[in-house]
């Protein structure tokens, strides 16, 4: 049985935690993603999943109107520092704790599996800090988030559109009032089993077990993004995106779910409360040279609910109401989806060539490109992610 289309499955998981049978269980493909696969001689045909798969029902957003634009970063400069960005996700998560919430987002655990978890604390705040440029694992977050909702406890969700997506549709009927949601500008879901390869084979490379990545460390480099490796015994390693494996072929686009390259929730008709990214197009003359390098997120407030929390948070952060066409300029996956690369299928298949093997084949860096980001004194990251990033005009091209 067909829940949807392999080319539109996100992996948001909703099918395997509703179905009652215990039937659905969620495999690796042959690119390193998780998929559903049913056990069609336990299954009732009850129709649970295909009715809760977000994909296979018509695109229903709440979110009608354009949203409300902000620069934002918090006061606290070490926030700031430990922040992807300008640490926006922090002060919303703290209002909610500060509420006796609950917060769920997205953490690298000891073993470098890329995971969803429960927090409820401001210490364990800290697990949840920084992007992770790898599809999360929801096992048992559907059900956790519903059991806090039912309880009357205040609730913020943070992740991908379509795991957004997969909150809604799972919770149904359920009273969502207590229930806020953060969908991040994202790029495309990239590959889990990649990704662990990646570690297996830079651990070999290193002599030593890695047991934490953060991929944009601003220790080194507040401009670029750098990586930064711990290891269980030797000192850690910082690694440019334009020299790293992973982050080369996540940053070409070429490790990412096939849903991704037609992404539906790339719109300004947002799912989420709020819709949570960098701001590297704000306008400098608006920043202070010293804010812009430290980092800036940017923020959409989606409606009335997500407003109030905003309105909670002034204390805590800078802020700036800026144009929506400032914030699309260089976050085109605002709107548009990824562009499928001609040579993602090769890379992401296990044919024996290492990741690096397969970055030099396929994902290397022109000088050109490297160059222009000298001169442009701009990050890397926003010169490929605008290189490579799926216009309207080429959907209709093709």
């Amino acid at each position: 049985m067909d829940i949807c289309s392999v080319e539109k499955c996100t992996g948001c998981g909703t099918c395997f935690e509703i179905c009652p049978q215990k039937c659905i269980s969620f495999d690796f493909d042959e690119f390193g993603f998780r998929v559903p696969n049913v056990d069609e001689s336990l299954c009732l045909e009850c129709g649970l999943c295909i009715h809760t798969c977000p994909e296979a029902a018509e695109l229903s957003i709440k979110n009608n109107g354009e949203p409300k634009v902000y620069a934002t970063w918090c006061k606290d400069a070490n926030v700031v520092k430990r922040s992807t960005s300008g640490g926006a996700f922090y002060a919303i998560a703290s209002n909610i704790l500060s509420r006796n919430g609950v917060v769920y987002g997205c953490t690298v655990d000891e073993s470098t599996k890329v995971l969803h978890i429960r927090v409820d604390n401001l210490c364990d705040l800290s697990k949840l800090h920084g992007s992770k440029y790898v599809q999360s694992n929801l096992y048992g977050i559907y059900k956790s988030i519903r059991s806090d909702l039912l309880q009357g406890c205040i609730v913020l969700f943070s992740g991908t559109p379509c795991q957004v997506a997969g909150i809604y549709s799972y919770l149904g009927s359920i009273d969502k009032s207590n229930l806020y949601t953060i969908d991040l500008v994202c790029h495309g879901s990239a590959s889990p089993g990649f990704f662990q390869q990646y570690v297996e084979e830079t651990s070999k490379e290193y002599h030593d077990k890695i047991v934490n990545i953060e991929f944009r460390n601003k220790e080194k480099s507040k401009k670029y993004f750098v990586s930064k490796i711990h290891f269980s015994q030797r000192p850690p390693v910082y690694i440019s995106a334009l020299d790293d494996d992973y982050m080369s072929c996540f940053l070409r686009c070429g490790i990412y779910r096939e849903c991704c390259y037609e992404c539906r929730y790339a719109t300004i008709n947002r799912v989420g409360d709020f819709t949570l990214g960098d701001f590297f197009g704000v306008n400098p003359s608006s920043v202070s040279n010293t804010d812009y390098r430290n980092g800036i997120s940017l923020l959409l407030v989606n409606n009335s609910k997500s407003s109030a929390i905003f309105e909670a948070i002034l204390d805590d952060i800078n802020y700036l109401e800026r144009p929506l066409s400032e914030a699309i300029n260089t976050n085109l996956n605002l709107v548009h989806p990824s562009r499928k690369p001609s040579f993602r299928d090769e890379l992401l298949k296990k044919d024996g060539r290492t990741i690096h093997e397969k970055k030099v084949m396929f994902c290397s860096n022109s000088w050109k490109t490297k160059l222009a980001a000298i001169i442009s004194r701009t990050m890397p990251y926003r010169l490929l992610v605008l290189a490579n990033v799926k216009r309207k005009s080429d959907k209709s091209s093709q």
